[in-house]
């Protein structure tokens, strides 16, 4: 992936220092395993590919003269959301169908956009401030959170939503503290959940009743820890190892977790049960880039999805199982890149599975 390629990695390591912007939701129930998407390239410009489970039936579902990038996948399998350049500075949120039809590029600037739990909108930072926002796949609609990085400060963690798409839960700055706070998807009725001295990454379950967070109470040590929506039941669980950690995202079935201790450019992705017990090192020292690569579940929650490789412009999509057996490489096209980059929407329900 020669200069243009570098480009967008370049792009997004500028942005996601700052805002560790990658969605993270929890589909609201287990499904049949549907579509793979990621952005890759048999030259200089990226496009969108999807592909099954097993790395057959490749398929190019976008051709921009100046390049696609960063998709993902609606939960239910029906829909991809990615970013658009319309040249070198200018950027849409677009849409297209998992077979290459009905792709549209929309009117709205935004960057690596998601979709809420139950497929039913589009999420998205959007400049100047990097607001979250949501609106209907036409876009109409749009709803901004009221929660933006750059105002609240250089927080490490992501927003995470409640399957039924009506709560969102945030890192909200306080003194010199970060606390898990909740609100409508609206931004209004906010009120901050969590004691603990910083909290990052929250999750919600699937019953959209409990928020699982990591946080530390000495500055030092990490545990998972989690709280009910209305703040109540604040429970400290396991201790986590040492590093540091992000990429910590709920199974669609609400039984397990999966997070990253990470060093420069290389991670190691863990799985464990949704309380933090039997902690099992699934990868040792992958390499990759932008979030880790975009680790995320299969629908029906018994894989992970991700990319790696040496550098930006050479790596693969593999999958794994969730207790660490079964490494598969999907694309192994040496010299070219297939990426998975700031998303964890990357495997998509099949059609009519139950994945909505």
């Amino acid at each position: 992936m020669k200069r243009v390629f570098r480009l967008f990695i370049v792009i997004g390591f500028a942005i996601m220092p700052l805002l560790y912007l990658a969605l993270s939701v929890t589909p609201v129930q287990a499904a049949s395993n549907g579509k793979i998407v990621y952005m890759g390239s048999d030259g200089e410009i990226p496009n969108i590919y999807s592909m099954d489970p097993d790395g057959s039936n490749v398929t190019q579902l976008t051709d921009g003269s100046f390049g696609d990038a960063y998709p993902s996948i609606a939960p239910d399998g029906s829909k991809i959301a990615y970013l658009h350049f319309e040249d070198e500075s200018t950027i849409f949120v677009s849409t297209v169908n998992p077979d290459g039809t009905d792709n549209s590029v929309t009117s709205t600037s935004g960057y690596y956009p998601g979709w809420l739990p139950n497929s039913s909108k589009i999420v998205y930072p959007a400049p100047p401030t990097f607001e979250f926002y949501t609106m209907n796949i036409d876009e109409s609609n749009k709803i901004g959170t009221g929660f933006s990085p750059f105002l609240e400060g250089p927080i490490g963690g992501r927003i995470g939503f409640s399957n039924d798409g009506s709560k969102v839960a945030f890192p909200k700055q306080e003194g010199e503290d970060i606390k898990i706070a909740v609100s409508d998807i609206d931004g209004s009725n906010s009120s901050t959940l969590t004691s603990v001295l910083f909290g990052v990454s929250p999750q919600f379950t699937p019953d959209g009743n409990t928020i699982y967070f990591l946080g530390t109470p000495d500055g030092l040590n990490i545990y998972v820890y989690s709280v009910g929506v209305d703040g109540s039941n604040e429970t400290q669980h396991q201790l986590l190892p040492a590093g540091d950690m992000h990429s910590f995202t709920i199974s669609p079935d609400g039984s397990k977790a999966v997070y990253v201790v990470a060093g420069d450019i290389t991670f190691d992705i863990y799985t464990m049960d949704i309380d933090g017990s039997n902690q099992t090192l699934v990868v040792n020292e992958a390499t990759g880039f932008g979030e880790s690569s975009g680790i995320g579940w299969a629908p029906d929650s018994t894989k992970l999805v991700f990319s790696q490789g040496p550098d930006e412009q050479a790596q693969d999509i593999y999958t794994v199982n969730a207790d660490g057996t079964n490494l598969t490489n999907l694309t192994n096209t040496p010299g070219e890149s297939e990426a998975i980059y700031f998303t964890y929407q990357a495997w998509g329900a099949a059609p009519d599975s139950g994945g909505s």
